[in-house]
């Protein structure tokens, strides 16, 4: 409804902040950019569009994951650090899996980042999957180390369910040591920011821009799969700065 000209809020309860804070997710990508001073902790928050860059088919990483389908026992495992593209590349096999004829309803995909309070343990974690599983599922994991107790629930998910599982993780120096060993047999995928080939997909060159130009701009951005040319060089020093600091901190 309008009123005097401006858009009225609709009567009623607000919807929950998770729907909320999904739709902001889904049109901007927000990052929190911070560096240590001698007072304490200096901290920029930049919104950028989600819809400017191309998506990278990051395909050695989808080759990897096709070459271990349907091998129950081991568990795969998409390790690396914030920002370099896990959650992508779980969703691009996803879509491999659809295309390669797997039916959507024996696909599970859980973004578990998005399910704090409703997925905060290994026992819901199980629960969650059985409730949407099939006959023999393959299940795809997305953030799993916000689940306490995630080795047991994605155990139990491999075990009772005879699923095909897919996880991601951030590096090894961020969760406990020996956090893979409960799951007994796993294959670790580490992925790295965007090798040069890579990078051409979204930027290819041109008449005006060689392969010299292309170079330049790949090291000015990183490899960073979020980052893009249009974002300016001083945003992009800024949001590096911010994830070295994550990691070394």
């Amino acid at each position: 409804m309008r009123e005097n000209g401006r858009e009225r809020r609709p009567s009623g309860p607000r919807p929950p902040l998770q729907r909320d804070v999904g739709w902001v997710k889904d049109c901007l990508k927000i990052f929190v950019i911070y560096t240590k001073t001698q007072t304490g902790l200096n901290i920029r928050i930049i919104f950028f569009s989600n819809v400017a860059a191309q998506e990278i088919i990051r395909r050695s990483y989808l080759d990897r994951l096709a070459g271990l389908r349907d091998q129950r026992r081991i568990i795969k495992v998409i390790c690396g650090f914030r920002y370099s593209g896990k959650s992508v590349i779980l969703r691009q096999f996803r879509d491999e899996l659809i295309r390669s004829g797997v039916s959507g309803s024996q696909i599970v995909f859980l973004d578990l980042d998005e399910m704090i309070g409703v997925v905060d343990n290994g026992k819901q974690l199980f629960e969650a999957v059985q409730d949407q599983a099939g006959e023999s599922p393959c299940v795809l994991l997305d953030g799993v180390q916000s689940v306490e107790g995630w080795q047991d629930g994605v155990r139990e998910v491999r075990d009772r369910l005879r699923a095909d599982v897919y996880l991601t993780l951030p590096p090894f120096s961020v969760i406990p040591e020996g956090a893979l060993d409960a799951l007994g047999d796993a294959e670790v995928i580490t992925v790295y920011p965007l090798s040069f080939r890579e990078f051409l997909q979204r930027y290819p060159t041109s008449d005006e821009r060689g392969y010299v130009e292309r170079f330049n701009e790949y090291l000015d951005l990183g490899g960073m799969p979020y980052c893009t040319i249009e974002m300016g060089r001083g945003n992009l020093r800024m949001m590096s700065d911010g994830v070295f600091n994550a990691i070394l901190n």
